[in-house]
């Protein structure tokens, strides 16, 4: 049996013209990698070094270098790395994922395993990396406040009449692909990742909960993520980081709802975070008598279905296992970081 057959944990990384960047991905992430932790990083449509970069460094990772057709981008990248993990890997038990602009804290890994324990899924916490300073100065503060009262207004709105016991507020909500941790077997459960250029993050954390698995927003797992205006994936953080710092009123998330529309379906709310279906996007300038609306919503006494009293201890339909199967973490293994394993595979 071969060592990378005894790997029980992978770590997906998509990557596209990543070469300025790889290397700093791979660098925070390869502290982490002793023992059964297997590094993928799906090459897609790339024109520059970043496979070669990737499978240069020091630490033991599997390269795979492809060409996807039509519509295919990031929610395609991953998925192929993850199918390269289910099928490559018999002993694996947890899938996760980053970006290769992102740098993921010292213990990102180790904290994620820690929630995993627990929870179905886990998103991490995504915090600017700083890496393009401008940017961030040019945003509009009074505009960038309104955008976080009310996203903060939203997410303790669904929280009173859609809680979810397992991420108690106050909770960040993100759901990026920047920070995603899954058991094996919730992937499997949910499909995995849908093959979309874009949005796939959310779509994947979307169905987790509606599959009702327990899905936890984990203040303790960082990654920071690139502050860059030339992102590679369509309407991503750069495309959003653009309008932001273009100094005219912008298209706030589309996945934040008119107050109106959250009044209306209060008792039927959809699973967080939001498709973005069934309103038009709100402008910025327009959020100031939606807060207001929403803010005297809140005031009302809550109406619809009490959650029962035990439903903060209900099992998940992904049993979890027991105390005594829980692997030790770090784990203790032999296996040790070893470049002899690096390989580069191209598919096209």
């Amino acid at each position: 049996m071969t060592s990378f057959a005894l790997h029980d944990t992978a770590i997906i990384i998509p990557a596209r013209n990543e070469a300025d960047r790889i290397g700093d991905c791979i660098a925070a992430l390869g502290p982490q990698l002793a023992g059964r932790v297997r590094l993928v990083v799906v090459v897609n449509n790339s024109t520059d070094d970043t496979a070669r970069i990737a499978g240069d460094t020091r630490f033991a990772v599997k390269v795979i270098d492809c060409r996807l057709a039509g519509d295919g981008g990031v929610g395609s990248a991953r998925k192929i790395g993850a199918d390269h993990a289910l099928s490559h890997m018999p002993a694996l038990r947890y899938i996760l994922t980053s970006d290769a602009d992102s740098i993921v804290a010292g213990d990102w890994l180790e904290q994620s395993i820690r929630h995993l324990q627990t929870a179905d899924v886990v998103c991490g916490f995504p915090i600017p990396l700083g890496d393009n300073p401008a940017a961030l100065s040019g945003m509009n503060a009074e505009y960038g406040t309104l955008e976080g009262t009310y996203r903060d207004l939203v997410l303790r709105y669904v929280d009173r009449h859609a809680p979810d016991h397992c991420n108690p507020m106050p909770h960040h909500g993100e759901a990026s692909g920047a920070s995603l941790a899954f058991r094996k077997s919730a992937y499997c459960r949910i499909g995995g990742f849908a093959e979309m250029r874009t949005g796939e993050d959310r779509d994947i954390v979307r169905r987790a909960k509606t599959a009702g698995l327990k899905v936890r927003h984990a203040s303790d797992v960082i990654v920071r993520v690139s502050c860059r205006l030339d992102g590679r994936a369509p309407g991503g953080m750069a495309n959003a980081l653009q309008h932001r710092t273009s100094g005219r009123p912008y298209t706030i998330d589309e996945g934040l709802p008119p107050a109106e529309w959250l009044a209306v379906n209060q008792t039927a709310l959809p699973a967080w975070p939001f498709d973005g279906t069934g309103w038009t996007p709100l402008r910025v300038d327009e959020l100031p008598a939606h807060i207001e609306t929403l803010t005297q919503e809140m005031l009302r006494p809550a109406t619809g279905p009490v959650p029962a009293p035990n439903r903060k201890e209900a099992a998940s339909p992904v049993t979890p296992p027991s105390p005594g199967a829980l692997p030790i973490w770090p784990p203790k293994s032999p296996i040790s970081p070893d470049p002899s394993l690096n390989d580069v595979t191209k598919e096209y």
